[in-house]
This record gives C-alpha cells, sequence and structure tokens, in this order.
C-alpha cells in the first residue's frame, strides 16, 4: 500500500529542509544479458580464463538493520543497506600489457543479493574505460569515463550477486598504480535481488498491469523513472517539459521522498520495464539507462511535491512529459509508476476526479493499483498531461473503494509564492504558459558511417515549443555542397576518397530560451578501431589482443598470427603463445566493411627472460621520452613509400628531429631479423632487393620508445 493517510497528514507538520547537492554525473547503461549473450560482446578485454583479486567485505547485520527498521515503523521497505569500506586502487591488481593496461578487483559481499558500487576522489585517466559487472547473473554496467565521475564521485546501478567485478582498460598508456586514483568508501548490501525471471523481485500486487499493455501514452512513459536510494527503498517520478523544451532535466516527484534524503546520491532509472504484456507480473527488463546525482530546485509541503534538476542531460529513450497548470478536473486519469520499486506499471481511473482538501485529487482506481514505490508518480488527465504527483492514500488490490491522494499540479505552480517552493519559475519563466505537451528527446536520426553512397538524416522531434532550425556539417570538405541549411531531413554526400570523422549539428533557436545543440557523429571511410594486445612475452607465455571498434556497422573481423608466435583468433579476440625460442611475432586484424578494409598489427617481442615459461610480464626497459616525440611514434608519423615495392623503400621522419638517431630494424613474417641500420636523417633509402618476397615489418626505437610499420616486398 502507499503512505498512510496518516502519513500524510504528518508531512503537513514537517518543515522544508533544503539539502545540499553536488554536480554528478551522466547516463550508464546497466543490461542483463541473455543465457546465450555474452559478457565479451560488451567488454573487449573480458577473459574469462582470467581471475581478479577478490576483496572480501566484513559480514553485514542484516537481521539487526530490519529489526530496527521494523521498531521504528520504517513506511518504506528498503532494498539495501550502506555499508562503509575503505578500498583503494592498491587493493586491486594492476597489468600493464603492451600497448594497454588494465586494473581488476572483485568486491565480494557474503549474503548480498545485489550491490551498488560508490566511488569517491576517484579520477579515472582520460584514455579510459571502466566496468562493472557479474559474470554469473550476467549484469553489466558500463561503460563508464572520466566525463561519468563529478567531483571524483560516481555510484553504480544495482548489479545482481554477492560479487561485483570492477575493470578498468587504459589505452595506450604505462601506468603505476598512483597514477589511478580509485577510492571506495562504501557500497550498498542489497536485500533483494534485481535480476530478470527472478519470481523474488516481482514483488508488486497481482493486479497491477504492465505499462506495455496499454498500447499508447508512449511518450509520458519513457518520462517515468524508478527512483532508488537506500535510504528510502523507491520512489516514482517524471520528466517534465518547460516552456522552452530545451531538454533541462527536472523531475517531478513528491516532496516526501526527498524530505531529509540525500537525493544528491539518488540513482534515476529510466525504460525499467518488461517488454511483454501477459503475465502481468512477468519482470523481464534487458536494458535500461541509469542516471546518478540531482540538484533540488524547488519543493513545497501543502501539495506534497519536489522538483530535482538531473545532474547531467539525458538522451534517446527518455521523453518530457506535458502538463496543465489551468484545467484541474478531468473526466479520467492514468498514473504510470513503479509499485514497490518493480517494473514500469498503469492504473486507471474512469471517474471523474474529486479534490481533497482542495490541494490534492482524489482517486480511486477501476484498473490497477498503486503501492510503496509509486511515490511521487504522475497523475495524467484525459489530454495525457500531468497533473498531480502522488502524495499518499490507501489504495490497494483489496481495497478497491480505498483512494489515493495526488499533490495538485495547478496549486503547486505559484506555490508558496518564490522560487524555491513553486514550479512556475521552472518549468514557465519564460512565456507562463497554462499547458505543455509531451516531447519525446530529440535525436538524429541517420547512418553513423559513411562510404560511397548518400546518407539520409533526420532530426526527430514533436516539439511543442516553436523553434528555428538550422544544420551544418564540418568539416565540410569531406562532403559535395550543401554542408548547412535550414531543412530538418538532408542527404549528404561524401567526396571520393574522403576519410574521417565528421560533425553533424542541428541548432535550434528561440527568442526567449537559449540555443540547443544536437550533435551527430559520423565516420566517412573504412573502419576504424584500436588494437590492443600483450606486445612483450617470455618464452612459452601466453598472450591475448583484441579489437576496441570506435566506429559502427563494422563488418567482418580476420585475424592473422605468425612469426614467433602461434595461435587463432576469433570475433573480436586473439589468443596467441610465445614460442620456445627468442624472437619476433605478430598478431594483425582485418576489419571490413562496404567502405573498405582496415588492417592494424601487434608486433611481439619473445624474450628469454631467465625463468622459462610463466614468467609473464616481461618487458623492455622505457626511460622516460619527450611528450611530443611519444605524441608523434604513436601517430606513426614515420612512412614508408613506395609500399609495395620490390627494390628500395624510402622512410621518411618529418616530425622527428634531423639530430635525433634512429634505430631501425627489419623483421620478417617468421620474427628473423633480417636487416638493421642506426640514422639520424629525416629521410633515407633501404635496399631490399635481396629480401624473398612477402610481408615485413619495420620496427622503429627512438630514445626507448618503440613504434612499428607494415610493407610488402612484391
Amino acid at each position: 500500500m502507499n503512505l498512510s493517510k496518516q502519513t500524510l497528514f504528518n508531512f503537513l507538520l514537517i518543515v522544508i529542509i533544503l539539502l545540499s547537492s553536488l554536480q554528478v554525473n551522466a547516463q550508464v547503461i546497466t543490461r542483463v544479458l541473455s543465457e546465450n549473450d555474452k559478457i565479451e560482446n560488451y567488454i573487449p578485454w573480458y577473459d574469462k580464463n582470467e581471475k581478479s583479486i577478490i576483496v572480501s567485505t566484513p559480514l553485514v547485520a542484516v537481521d539487526d538493520t530490519l529489526n530496527h527498521d521494523r521498531l521504528i515503523n520504517r513506511e518504506m521497505p528498503r532494498i539495501g543497506i550502506k555499508q562503509d569500506v575503505n578500498y583503494t586502487q592498491e587493493d586491486g591488481e594492476l597489468l600493464n600489457s603492451g600497448n594497454y593496461s588494465l586494473w581488476n578487483m572483485t568486491l565480494y559481499s557474503e549474503g548480498a543479493k545485489s550491490m551498488s558500487i560508490r566511488f569517491d576522489n576517484t579520477n579515472l585517466p582520460d584514455n579510459s574505460e571502466m566496468y562493472l559487472f557479474n559474470e554469473e547473473t550476467k549484469y553489466i554496467v558500463g561503460p563508464i569515463t572520466k566525463s561519468n565521475f563529478k567531483n571524483g564521485i560516481f555510484r553504480s546501478d544495482y548489479i545482481n550477486g554477492d560479487h561485483v567485478t570492477i575493470s578498468i582498460l587504459i589505452k595506450n598508456e604505462d601506468i603505476q598504480y598512483e597514477d589511478i586514483p580509485i577510492n571506495i568508501l562504501s557500497y550498498d548490501y542489497g536485500i533483494i535481488p534485481f535480476k530478470s525471471y527472478d519470481n523474488n523481485f516481482n514483488m508488486s500486487d497481482t493486479c497491477n498491469i504492465n505499462f506495455v499493455c496499454d498500447g499508447g501514452m508512449a511518450c509520458q512513459g519513457e518520462s517515468v523513472c524508478k527512483i532508488i536510494h537506500s535510504s528510502f527503498g523507491a520512489c516514482s517520478g517524471a520528466l517534465v517539459n518547460n516552456d522552452c523544451c530545451d531538454l533541462t532535466p527536472y523531475i517531478l516527484l513528491a516532496y516526501h521522498c526527498v524530505d531529509h534524503r540525500p537525493y544528491e546520491d539518488f540513482l534515476f532509472r529510466f525504460n525499467y520495464q518488461s517488454p511483454t504484456c501477459e503475465p502481468t507480473g512477468e519482470t523481464t527488463p534487458s536494458e535500461w539507462i541509469t542516471y546518478y546525482g540531482s540538484e533540488l530546485k524547488a519543493s513545497w509541503l501543502m501539495t506534497d511535491f519536489a522538483l530535482l534538476q538531473l545532474n547531467d542531460k539525458v538522451g534517446p529513450g527518455t521523453a518530457f512529459s506535458g502538463w496543465d497548470r489551468f484545467n484541474s478536473s478531468t473526466p479520467s486519469s492514468v498514473c504510470i509508476h513503479h509499485p514497490r520499486g518493480d517494473v514500469k506499471k498503469i492504473a486507471y481511473d474512469n471517474d471523474p476526479n474529486a479534490f481533497y482538501y482542495n490541494v490534492f485529487h482524489k482517486v480511486i482506481w477501476d484498473e490497477g493499483t498503486t503501492e510503496i514505490g509509486s511515490s511521487g508518480s504522475p497523475l495524467f488527465n484525459s489530454d495525457e498531461r500531468i497533473i498531480g504527483q502522488l502524495g499518499g492514500g490507501e489504495a490497494s488490490c483489496e481495497n478497491r473503494d480505498s483512494a489515493d491522494y495526488f499533490g495538485r499540479f495547478d496549486i503547486s505552480w505559484e506555490g508558496g509564492g518564490s522560487s524555491n517552493n513553486r514550479l512556475k519559475d521552472w518549468l514557465g519563466g519564460s512565456t507562463n504558459p497554462k499547458t505543455m505537451d509531451c516531447m519525446i528527446t530529440p535525436y538524429i536520426e541517420g547512418p553513423e558511417q559513411l562510404c560511397h553512397e548518400p546518407g539520409l538524416y533526420s532530426l526527430i522531434y514533436n516539439m511543442p515549443c516553436e523553434r528555428t532550425i538550422t544544420w551544418k556539417v564540418e568539416p565540410p570538405d569531406l562532403f559535395y555542397p550543401p554542408t548547412s541549411g535550414t531543412e530538418t531531413s538532408i542527404k549528404l554526400v561524401p567526396r571520393p576518397g574522403a576519410k574521417g570523422w565528421a560533425i553533424l549539428t542541428y541548432k535550434l533557436s528561440s527568442p526567449n530560451c537559449e540555443d540547443l545543440y544536437l550533435k551527430k557523429k559520423i565516420l566517412v571511410g573504412e573502419p576504424s578501431f584500436d588494437l590492443f594486445g600483450d606486445e612483450y612475452l617470455c618464452l612459452g607465455d601466453v598472450g591475448l589482443a583484441f579489437v576496441d571498434l570506435i566506429s559502427p556497422d563494422t563488418g567482418t573481423i580476420h585475424w592473422s598470427i605468425g612469426g614467433a608466435i602461434h595461435g587463432f583468433g576469433l570475433g573480436h579476440k586473439a589468443r596467441y603463445k610465445a614460442s620456445n625460442n627468442p624472437g619476433w611475432g605478430y598478431v594483425c586484424a582485418s576489419v571490413s566493411n562496404d567502405c573498405g578494409t582496415t588492417e592494424k598489427c601487434l608486433w611481439i617481442e619473445v624474450a628469454d627472460c631467465g625463468w622459462g615459461k610463466g614468467g609473464k610480464g616481461y618487458k623492455p626497459d622505457n626511460s622516460e621520452i619527450d611528450d611530443n616525440l611519444k605524441k608523434s611514434l604513436k601517430n606513426n608519423s614515420f612512412s614508408i613509400y613506395p609500399n609495395p615495392s620490390n627494390d628500395v623503400i624510402t622512410l621518411s621522419f618529418p616530425d622527428i628531429n634531423n639530430a635525433i638517431n634512429k634505430e631501425i630494424i627489419m623483421i620478417d613474417v617468421n620474427g628473423k631479423i633480417t636487416k638493421s641500420l642506426k640514422s639520424s636523417k629525416n629521410q633515407f633509402k633501404i635496399d631490399i632487393n635481396s629480401l624473398p618476397t612477402g610481408v615485413y615489418i619495420i620496427k622503429c626505437k627512438i630514445n626507448n620508445n618503440v613504434t612499428y610499420q607494415k610493407f610488402i616486398k612484391s
């Protein structure tokens, strides 16, 4: 059931407490994989054969906590118990492996049904990605990047199971522990599981109706979210539109959900719903979007409303509900909500609404109901606009004649008369409209990669606010004109041989509002990817290489492995083993699609480390080098031409000073050195007449920094 009437009356006596807020984080996707899906399809470097260090947390006194909840008559059932801990990067394992580094740690909490991890004073490297996952329950949260941390803080969605593995990939970096400051100061010990198809989590009453059964109100449904925190369990809320339609992520919910609550630590979960209608209790979400952290903008006890602003913009898959502050009566009404934190449900009242103490809508449900966890959910009128948010009531499946009470939106509009206790300043500050319609979060529809054929792009939006639309694509020299205009649907035509990244931008302008920009990144030309792998192996050691795709819509991946290593590649990964003799090996990945083929190779040095097999971790001495030199080498700023060639090749180093010595080694496909020389020139020739036909690699070493280029002897 919802909060009781007595509880609602008690709230009318409480003084509003305004809490401080933090600026925290962006959307992160939570996935629950099917039986046939694999973690490595989402985390390219995941290797089921490699186990991370397990850190066990102290035992949690669950019974004591729940007994205390009963003693204080806690109304909202908890989903987790916050636990203070103190773990840093030193508690995990750091592996520097060739052209990438990995940091891994598994946090284990005995008896936990689920876990949510909080990071404080944490700073991920710029070129890194983090995932949190449980390989048994197949929960994955991520990717998480530096931009998801604000003021060093991030908290994950709940992950089902008693352990969570934290894995961080740092690209093209040779780092030390101190380079990745990680601080886990608390986590939530979940006392309920969130796993899909788990009947134990299907806690809402049987008369509830899955939202998808309605078949309508899709826009309004995408605005509703489940709000999670261990201090209260779950509430419901909705993104609401404003008179500028500027995508400011305001969340309307109940005041009692934020009163004395750390809303800066709330999780906001969107698209948490079953894709099927029957049976109505089935819990089958597979992917949802979570935002972390908010700021309080306004609240008022009299109508039990609060308005939060998420600390980051929302993306596709969400919507902004409309509202009605003028016509408070309605012949019928609908509520979309998350009862007991369950997947999204919908309830119907087919009768005209009544008022309660003139500040609440009184609703008696004909179909469906609300429960604890539904607090704060929006009440929609027959025009599908919000007219209130749920404050309390006694409605249930058993009590069909009992009522729910929704704080009136029209009363909240003027509220207590100032910006911190009314909606007007935030939702109607520009034109003060009487009504506003629902709006899907606008986005640009069209291919993410262009080859030779034109690409069609459209701005998808149903914006109820009047906006002037212009567009442009940069850099313009990748395309034939026009490369700017005022249309909402356009055709981009790549020039012959064009290659690189382009940004398509739509600008939406209004005289009374700030400009709104929507962008789409487009790759023109062949596939783009990064290739990571173990570049240094001791005799007999095993290495891993993987493709990290940058471009979308990539076709086939073909692997070739040889020289002083042998192995095989499948999909995005390749495994290889060093021979019993020192030398050089190579692993190459060729990625092909309709635009063409891109190939990248790693050259693996196999060394006699002096301790035989099992000595993985050999790495040549790498003294400090100039950062600009390192950058130029990593950008492959030396070139080989002609390539292929049958007699002479020229090596050119346009970005390297003549005074810097360059050590050149030429290696064949069997890992043997065929030529070696040193030169300080920016450009010089190498005679290859005596070499057999085939593929060769040139290793260039400058100040102990190494880069490679491939050429073909024809």
